[in-house]
């Protein structure tokens, strides 16, 4: 048994005390059911059948994402932009909206693409898209909705969301006789501001690896060791949102 110190895994910021317990979890879930974890000096440590090596490996070529959907915001990835004629209302300068729904945003191309994807630690992410637009479809929503549509669109895909992809849904939005609640840790149902956090993570996972081909990036394995054991990179991502688990790593 190795006992391998990540000391890139804190419980200052939040972002690295969130970051020890995912490492647990997958590795746990997806690698070695035994694995455990314990925290000494202000440092998170694995107990494992794994290597440092092997520990990089394992997220470089067969971590599988947790396939985290938010299709009841509108920054999720699931609604087009409305489009725009080239006409300007004479009263305010602005271009007139047509009404249809079609026009792509940065949300709805990482989601398509994960859609369009056939890499196959992507397959639970597909499921979870295909079945949340099948939803969307049977309640003819084009775009986010509010109040009681909200609620019944909640309330219908965790209905139909395989049973190992209901924990996210649950850690992000509470359905309760009072209507839906939102625990803090995840903002206002998976949103930091105008940042998604969904959308934020596809976003970084091909920042990763290439959805089309499945290939890591030539980063990938400098920043997952600057991750797990703290070590310095030169080619750090930069101009991505962090949020409030590390605002103070906010523009890199």
């Amino acid at each position: 048994m190795n006992n391998i110190e990540l000391k890139g895994c804190s419980p200052v910021p939040l972002a690295h005390y969130l970051k020890a317990l995912g490492i647990l979890r997958l590795v746990a879930e997806q690698k070695e059911p035994d694995v455990r974890g314990y925290w000494k000096n202000d440092r998170f440590h694995l107990l494992t059948e794994l290597t440092k090596d092997g520990l990089v490996d394992f997220f470089i070529e067969e971590y599988r994402p947790t396939p985290l959907i938010s299709p009841w915001n509108g920054g999720g990835g699931f609604y087009y932009r409305e489009e725009k004629s080239k006409e300007k209302d004479p009263e305010t300068g602005k271009f007139i909206k047509t009404g249809k729904r079609n026009q792509p945003t940065a949300a709805t191309r990482v989601v398509t693409s994960i859609l369009n994807s056939r890499v196959a630690r992507l397959e639970e992410y597909r499921i979870a898209i295909r079945q949340a637009r099948s939803v969307l479809d049977e309640m003819g929503m084009t775009e986010a909705p509010k109040n009681e549509d909200k609620m019944e669109l909640i309330m219908k895909i965790r209905n139909d969301l395989p049973d190992d992809q209901v924990q996210w849904l649950d850690a992000a939005i509470m359905l309760t006789d009072g209507g839906l609640k939102y625990p803090p840790l995840f903002g206002s149902g998976a949103t930091d501001g105008n940042n998604d956090f969904t959308k934020n993570y596809m976003e970084r996972l091909n920042d990763l690896f290439s959805f089309d081909s499945g290939i890591p990036s030539c980063y990938s394995s400098k920043w997952i060791c600057s991750s797990l054991f703290e070590v310095m990179v030169d080619q750090q991502l930069s101009g991505v949102a962090m949020g409030q688990f590390y605002p103070s790593a906010s523009g890199g």
